[in-house]
């Protein structure tokens, strides 16, 4: 389930907004819980600081990295490598350090709940970019750095944005799961939607949310035991916040209306300095939601960049211009991948599938050739012949063990390399360098009512699935990756998928 949160932290007061019509919060105080909840295994601390550290303390070594590769380069491009470095540039990148990790520091890098990496991301390059260009151009006005300084700082700059990046996508994959990472959280509202959102969390706890269990609306009818990871009902929320030593509390605005959400944040008394809401927003915009006021209340102003044309027309410049640039730099490996499937097995060097394109449009998908010569023939009478295999392709379009694929296919798929031809397909306009997987008409179904995001876009070479988890995903799971991404969409995410795509072919995550 994709989440939309919005973080508000106000004193708060023990006043109670008593209403006529239903019984409030307090009223049901006095309740008893029939059976204690199962006691949580609590993991993360009151305020993350173990994780705020850890991204701190990786920065400030990308940022030395950086610089002391480019000290040492700028000193041998004067002619002496191991002497000392100018006053002038020691002065330049004390500075740029200080101001890269105040950067990372007001896009809230270190918070107890960090943003996510691609708004994460945009921010800490536009930030860093911003403190190099000011500091370049202070030192130019006072006639301070000399041009080899100045270049010194701004490759330093571009290496500490990309350590920095890779650094906090490790502490990620490293940390993310050890019992001492992130920020404790408990969860409130409704028996279903709790318990969903808090298996949510806890299936994804490297983005900082460690929840400790859900407090319900109501207590458990007498003698019925309490569900897994259930607390207790709302009225204990502020003792077991105090118990658990926790502060912050995720609301299920759609649990509760605006009188039992006031009576709620009343009944914790002040031991729940931060509140989380999590709106009723499933199929709306989430990465790029902006807390505003309208009409004196609180409200959120939501948009889809790409439902935009000149939105459309950056996407499309940015495919041509990375594509023509990194298609002349794959020739040699084109012609090299084209040989070897020539000479391994019988059969054309390229493959091409008819796929559903941009507003329902079908095209031809190339790629490199990775399966027998008679691969629909092999395929039909292995699922024939294996249920199990059946009911795998059924439910993935996908085999692990596919039994058509030939030696070195199988290597390509690894790496991704199959699918060097779709360069092809971009440049032609029929497909992105990023966007959903194209996908083939008898899958149409299976998109349900997430088709009309599909059309929405070109599919793209790589995507949101491909870098999250790939085919060790579920059907679902993809289906709704493409939809978040229509939904989200920026050129923010488009380097962040790129970039992320890097990391995923040279691990070969999820690859089969």
């Amino acid at each position: 389930m994709t989440m939309a949160l919005t973080e508000v932290s106000n004193p708060l007061t023990d006043t109670v907004l008593d209403r006529d019509d239903r019984p409030s919060i307090r009223a049901i105080e006095g309740h008893v819980v029939a059976s204690e909840a199962r006691a949580p295994q609590l993991a993360g601390t009151r305020a993350g600081w173990p994780m705020r550290l850890a991204y701190l303390a990786g920065d400030v070594l990308a940022i030395a990295a950086a610089i002391a590769v480019c000290s040492l380069t700028a000193n041998l491009a004067r002619g002496f490598a191991w002497s000392a470095v100018p006053l002038v540039e020691v002065k330049l990148f004390a500075l740029l350090t200080l101001g890269l990790v105040a950067v990372a520091a007001t896009g809230r890098t270190y918070a107890p709940i960090p943003p996510r990496p691609v708004r994460q991301f945009r921010g800490w390059v536009l930030g860093s970019l911003a403190v190099c260009g000011s500091l370049m151009a202070v030192a130019w006005l006072l006639g301070g750095a000399s041009p080899v300084a100045c270049l010194a700082l701004a490759v330093a700059t571009v290496l500490a944005i990309v350590l920095a990046s890779f650094n906090r996508a490790v502490c990620r994959m490293r940390f993310g799961r050890s019992f001492w990472w992130g920020t404790r959280i408990i969860v409130v509202g409704g028996d279903a939607l709790a318990t969903e959102v808090l298996a949510n969390l806890q299936r994804e706890p490297q983005w900082g949310l460690r929840p400790v269990g859900y407090v319900r609306e109501s207590a458990p009818y007498d003698g019925a035991a309490a569900p897994e990871g259930c607390l207790g009902a709302i009225n204990r929320l502020h003792d077991v916040a105090a118990e658990l030593n926790v502060d912050r509390a995720l609301v299920t605005a759609a649990s509760f209306d605006s009188d039992e959400l006031a009576e709620l944040l009343a009944c914790a008394r002040g031991q729940i300095q931060h509140w989380i809401i999590l709106p009723s927003l499933e199929r709306f915009p989430s990465m790029w939601l902006e807390e505003c006021e309208a009409a004196r209340l609180p409200a959120l102003a939501v948009s889809n960049r790409l439902a935009s044309e000149p939105s459309r027309r950056i996407k499309r410049t940015f495919d041509v211009f990375v594509t023509l640039c990194c298609g002349l730099l794959a020739l040699p490996l084109l012609a090299a991948i084209a040989l070897v499937v020539r000479i391994t097995s019988a059969g054309p060097v390229f493959y091409g599938q008819e796929r559903i394109g941009y507003r329902g449009r079908r095209f031809k998908a190339w790629k490199f050739r990775t399966m027998v010569e008679n691969a629909d023939e092999v395929l039909a009478k292995c699922l024939a012949e294996n249920p199990a295999l059946a009911q795998e392709w059924y439910d993935n379009q996908k085999l692990k063990r596919d039994p058509r694929v030939t030696w070195i296919g199988r290597w390509m798929r690894v790496v991704s390399l199959d699918e060097l031809p779709q360069i092809w397909n971009v440049l032609i306009g029929d497909m992105s360098l990023v966007g959903p997987r194209p996908i083939v008409t008898n899958e149409i179904e299976k998109y349900a009512d997430r088709y009309d995001y599909y059309v929405q876009v070109l599919p793209g070479i790589t995507g949101l699935w491909q870098v999250s988890g790939r085919n060790n995903t579920t059907y679902a799971e993809r289906v709704d990756l493409d939809a978040y991404y229509v939904l989200n969409w920026s050129v923010w995410l488009d380097l962040y998928i790129l970039a992320s795509t890097v990391k995923v072919v040279v691990l070969g995550e999820g690859a089969y």
